[in-house]
């Protein structure tokens, strides 16, 4: 075997083992699937690796590079994603933390046309420092990280690392197709807002990746395990689909008969594509590199579950798209391109029913405060838009968003904002559609109430909810106030 010499650079490193292995390998080859399309691609990570103890790599992991580096068929090894990645610093005796390793991935997705965003979160801004090394690579350590010059832009949050990435998530700073690494403290009492941030992200169509350390699979620590069955069972009820991989391993950093345990979630339709590479990937790394033998088809100490099979409501909600109508036309989920008509269209709504009732009457800049709040919405997990869109121009148009009233005993509460659609485009079921998908997207997000305001003079639009099953439970009356 060869041995390690040291270095004089500190490298964020502390694993080597056949768990950091396996984590790494499934996370390169995630990259290789979301990487297939030019774009833009984010990578998270929170919960970031400790750089205290040592700096040497690992038995296994040494022992990969050996074997490596005196292999007869040597496109075996350079056929591994995470090869190129660790060799120059493998050669050092050292070995690349998970993030440290996804970063230097990153740098590379400019030659592909992809668009890197980053964003790492941790407790410790001193973590975050150790990583400048593959931050900034060979540029000066005091350029900035948002030029146009860089191959990625960076955002690096100190503090509650759940929180602040929640944060970017749902404001819409943070969406898919993307990759997060979460990476659970030994110590942890509450699962909650991890389950939080795993569902935001998720919504937000991140692929997540959950690394469990190998001290909760001691049956002695009792807290730590029942916040690992906490978590479990808050993400199978996500009904995502997703992957548990398990490996019983060796390493100078693992417990007697400890597990490490890695949990994939996937967002979208790629998850089997996903599923069969990672099969081959880890087949091929554990087996032909470190010998692993086999067991009728299976690694042996490496065991792979399906916490979650099919697809999920709002996978099934954004594979309807597009949807055809009358005449040529589609129904499509709203862009940020579409807001300049869509908010013309509601003028003409507001118009209408200025006509029959003063109370609707618009101020001169209504439409513009309209577009800043579709913007935002846009980017908000419980907001719809849909449009409909013949040709080169839209003719309607739907909006609908889930209420919170946590007072009562149905606390989330679907609305249908507006419906509007051209006279020319009316009588011809484009509407009665716009409603039906806007119910098969409340069912996605799991509700079981719908609600929505008709104005009492609209006749026209009494009778067309009235006829979609729609009742009055609730008037809202009104009154000036004289001088």
């Amino acid at each position: 075997m060869r041995h390690p010499t040291s270095t004089e650079h500190p490298t964020p490193l502390r694993g080597g083992d056949e768990g950091e292995l396996l984590k790494q390998i499934l996370l390169l080859e995630l990259f290789e699937v979301l990487t297939h399309h030019q774009g833009e691609l984010w990578f998270l990570s929170a919960g970031l690796e400790s750089n205290e103890g040592s700096r040497m790599a690992d038995m296994p992991a040494l022992d990969w590079y050996a074997a490596a580096g005196g292999a007869n068929d040597p496109s075996l090894w350079q056929s591994f994603p995470l090869w190129e990645l660790q060799r120059p610093f493998l050669m050092r005796g050292e070995f690349l933390s998970t993030t440290a390793l996804a970063l230097r991935a990153v740098e590379t997705w400019h030659e592909k046309g992809i668009a890197g965003r980053v964003a790492l979160a941790d407790t410790d801004p001193g973590k975050i420092r150790s990583l400048e090394p593959y931050l900034f690579g060979s540029r000066p350590v005091n350029t900035e990280c948002d030029t146009e010059s860089w191959p990625f832009r960076f955002y690096q949050m100190w503090g509650d690392p759940t929180q602040s990435l929640r944060d970017m998530a749902y404001g819409g700073i943070v969406r898919g197709p993307g990759v997060a690494l979460l990476q659970m403290p030994e110590l942890m009492t509450y699962a909650g807002s991890w389950l939080s941030l795993i569902e935001t992200l998720m919504l937000r169509k991140i692929w997540v990746i959950v690394t469990l350390p190998s001290a909760w699979s001691s049956r002695r620590e009792l807290l730590r395990k029942s916040s690992y069955h906490r978590l479990r069972e808050g993400v199978e009820s996500l009904r995502y689909p997703a992957l548990s991989y398990r490996v019983k391993g060796r390493g100078l950093s693992w417990k007697p008969h400890a597990t490490y345990e890695v949990w994939v979630l996937s967002p979208d339709h790629l998850f089997e594509t996903f599923a069969q590479r990672a099969k081959k990937a880890i087949h091929q790394m554990f087996v032909q590199g470190l010998e692993r033998p086999e067991q009728k088809g299976k690694v042996q100490g490496i065991h792979v579950e399906r916490l979650f099979e099919h697809r999920s409501k709002s996978q099934v909600f954004d594979s309807l798209f597009p949807v055809p109508v009358a005449q040529e036309a589609q129904v499509l989920q709203g862009q940020e391109r579409d807001l300049p008509e869509v908010v013309r269209l509601w003028e003409l709504l507001m118009d209408e029913h200025a006509a029959f009732d003063h109370h609707f009457r618009r101020r001169s800049l209504s439409g513009l405060h309209l577009r800043q709040s579709l913007l935002v919405q846009l980017s908000q997990p419980e907001h719809l838009l849909l449009v409909v869109r013949c040709g080169f121009r839209i003719v309607g148009f739907l909006t609908a968003q889930v209420l919170r009233a946590p007072l009562f005993h149905t606390s989330r509460i679907g609305q249908i904002v507006d419906v509007f659609l051209l006279p020319e485009w009316r009588s011809q079921k484009v509407g009665e559609e716009l409603v039906k998908l806007a119910v098969e997207w409340f069912h996605s997000m799991e509700l079981t109430q719908i609600d929505l305001n008709v104005a009492i003079d609209n006749q026209v639009g009494r009778g067309f909810w009235a006829k979609h099953g729609f009742k009055p439970y609730l008037h809202v009356v009104s009154r000036f106030v004289q001088e």
